[in-house]
């Protein structure tokens, strides 16, 4: 309500009264005096508590954000990295396959004779000829046969030495067509093959008498001699 005041010179001063300020709640300002003085001893306890913490291994940090981890529970160990074992690759076995030994027979020369016996095999053919024959030393002289459809004939070999060389000599007659051969000349034999195999050749000038025709031929001719044959004794 309103004050009148008189003053001395007799008049008369109306005033109001000041608003009354709304009372504070006590209860108010003590909570925020606690949360300064809270937050003052915060300020000192939490500085110090960083300035002294231990340092933490990545092993032992554990996840603050909820429902981490595995199944969606509470926070998971991390795991530091680790490095994956070294891989051991074995050893390649090569297994070779069996070789399997040919037994191979080789004849040594001690073991074939070196002078006879031979039978006699047939290489060439002058005309519808055969041949035939064992040599049972080279050494010594020895005969070859020869047979055709129209004649037969007998080659004649004589040795110089130990049987390398030699003269041949052989002839025959065709009366139905009037023709007539005699052929004398030399011989040479090979030594051995691996197997005793040798090779003869000869070479003949062959007097030949043919319808009107008389004079000498040429002629070569070549067969082989075979370790194998039989001879008798002596």
């Amino acid at each position: 309500m309103g004050v009148h005041v008189h003053d001395g010179g007799g008049s008369v001063r109306s005033t109001r009264p000041c608003p009354r300020e709304p009372l504070r709640r006590p209860r108010r300002a003590a909570l925020v005096i606690v949360a300064l003085v809270s937050l003052g001893g915060c300020q000192k306890s939490c500085g110090s508590s960083a300035s002294k913490a231990t340092p933490t291994t990545a092993g032992s940090v554990r996840s603050s954000i909820p429902g981490g981890g595995s199944g969606g529970g509470g926070g998971s160990a991390i795991s530091p990295a680790s490095t994956p074992p070294a891989t051991t690759i074995p050893p390649v076995t090569t297994t070779e396959a069996p070789t399997t030994t040919v037994p191979t027979t080789t004849t040594s020369l001690l073991d074939v004779p070196t002078n006879g016996p031979y039978s006699v095999k047939q290489l060439v053919s002058l005309g519808h000829e055969t041949i035939s024959g064992v040599v049972c030393d080279v050494r010594r002289g020895f005969v070859v046969n020869a047979t055709s459809p129209q004649v037969s004939w007998t080659f004649v070999f004589t040795p110089a030495g130990d049987g390398g060389t030699g003269a041949v000599a052989y002839n025959y007659n065709i009366p139905k067509a009037g023709e007539s051969h005699a052929a004398t000349g030399s011989y040479t034999l090979s030594g051995p093959d691996h197997d005793g195999t040798r090779h003869l050749a000869f070479t003949v000038q062959d007097h030949v008498v043919f319808k009107g025709f008389d004079g000498t031929i040429p002629n070569r001719y070549s067969f082989d001699l075979v370790p194998g044959a039989t001879c008798p004794p002596g």
